[in-house]
């Protein structure tokens, strides 16, 4: 293992690997994980802004709305609305009644054919206190331009990111904000009236709280997808570093100067460093990240268990491991199209088959079922959906640690018996 280490060094120092080994894939990892960031604090703040009672946050009509700061530099309600129709003359043409009327972009205009007589009430209870004129003319064109047409159907158009602006104030009225308080006030007496929601299955003790859901899923999620992303990173390296050696025609001559085993057990460790350097970036921004979400929604319930958390973490990624081993096989054996074929889809075929027969065993009330459940969560592979998901189910932790000593004592017979292969078919790779 020694040798391994220094072949793994020495590699470390040729410039153009390190660097599409580290610079490139880490940058658009640290994105990912802070793109992941702003969802799950979007998704939080839109739980616990809905959970909020409505006393707290009934509201009305806005009078400083963004919108109207940004087109008009003033997020106050506009003045009464101006209604405009528009005079016909000869030969098609038309004008504005006077010049209080001179059309501006910012305005709104319904495109009729008659716009002496059009009944425009509804329009002008929707813009008022957003616009200053609506326009009722044959073609007129501020930037933005409502045509109601004969069969009912009406089509709204913006000609620049203003107009499109003013399309969405209409949902700001007084009316829309009433009925999504009412919704709000509905919602809540439900909530408050049931209390907090609980389902108990018969292979755990303790029940699975669905009130809960909204502290454990973001936390759950971000690590699991945190995991998802670092292994990704190990099988791209693992072939991106074979297929390096590989075009530059160098894989056979390190191979047999190395030693076939210490040069795969070396490539094994640039792996697992390129991962090592991802967590080491990634962990702190997630913890800190996760940690100002939380404490800037303080109505939060997180029902998290520390300990519960690391045997998940540790059933999660011995799970998720040996399923990137296999993958790198399959990527290894591209050359055997059946071979490749087999470790690249019957995995994902086995998980599948193991989270429907596990979700679909929820449907029948009996207390095999839950034993069942027990089995399938323990058995690598067909297990994963189980692991995922075991924070939020509450999975005992004799189930997750089978789990993990299965997944490893797999992982470390798999990469023993592709080590003898890659010895053995190093021309192929």
């Amino acid at each position: 293992m020694g040798r391994s280490f220094r072949i793994a060094a020495a590699l470390l120092r040729i410039p153009h690997l390190a660097l599409s080994l580290f610079a490139f894939p880490l940058i658009l990892s640290l994105g990912i994980v802070v793109i992941q960031l702003l969802v799950t604090g979007a998704v939080v703040q839109l739980m616990t802004s809905t959970a909020r009672p409505a006393t707290a946050t009934k509201i009305s009509e806005n009078n400083t709305h963004p919108i109207r700061w940004l087109i008009y530099g003033s997020g106050e309600l506009r003045g009464p609305l101006k209604v405009c129709r528009w005079i016909a003359e000869g030969q098609g043409g038309e004008r504005p009644p006077d010049q209080a009327c001179a059309p501006d972009r910012l305005d709104v205009a319904l495109h009729v054919d008659t716009p002496a007589s059009y009944d425009a009430t509804r329009f002008q209870k929707l813009f008022q206190g957003h616009i200053d004129r609506l326009h009722i003319c044959r073609g007129c064109k501020p930037d933005v331009v409502i045509t109601p047409r004969i069969d009912g159907e009406i089509t709204s158009q913006a000609y620049s990111l203003f107009g499109l602006s003013i399309l969405f104030l209409p949902y700001s009225n007084k009316d829309v904000v009433d009925q999504r308080t009412a919704v709000k006030e509905a919602y809540d007496d439900i909530q408050r009236a049931l209390g907090s929601i609980s389902m108990h299955i018969p292979e755990i003790s303790e029940a699975i709280g669905v009130s809960s859901l909204k502290g454990t899923l973001p936390i759950t999620s971000n690590i699991a997808l945190l995991v998802v992303i670092a292994l990704w990173l190990a099988l791209k390296a693992h072939r991106k570093v074979l297929d390096y050696f590989s075009h530059n025609d160098v894989l056979l001559p390190l191979a047999a100067a190395c030693g076939k085993q210490n040069f795969y057990s070396a490539i094994w460790i640039l792996t697992l460093f390129r991962v090592g350097c991802f967590l080491g970036a990634s962990i702190p921004l997630m913890y800190f990240g996760l940690t100002d979400i939380i404490t800037t929604n303080m109505t939060m319930d997180l029902s998290f268990s520390i300990v519960r958390g690391l045997a998940w973490l540790v059933a999660l990624v011995s799970a998720l491991g040996l399923a990137t081993v296999v993958a790198s096989i399959a990527e290894l054996k591209h050359r055997h199209s059946l071979l490749s074929i087999s470790y690249r889809f019957l995995p994902l075929f086995g998980a599948f088959l193991g989270a429907v027969a596990w979700g679909a065993s929820f449907i029948v009330p009996l207390h095999s079922c839950g034993a069942f459940r027990l089995v399938v969560s323990a058995l690598p592979i067909v297990g994963i959906a189980p692991i995922l998901v075991a924070p939020v189910t509450g999975l005992p932790y004799l189930p997750m640690m089978v789990h993990a000593v299965l997944a490893m004592l797999g992982l470390i017979w798999l990469l023993r018996c592709n080590a003898r292969w890659f010895a053995a078919h190093l021309e192929e790779v």
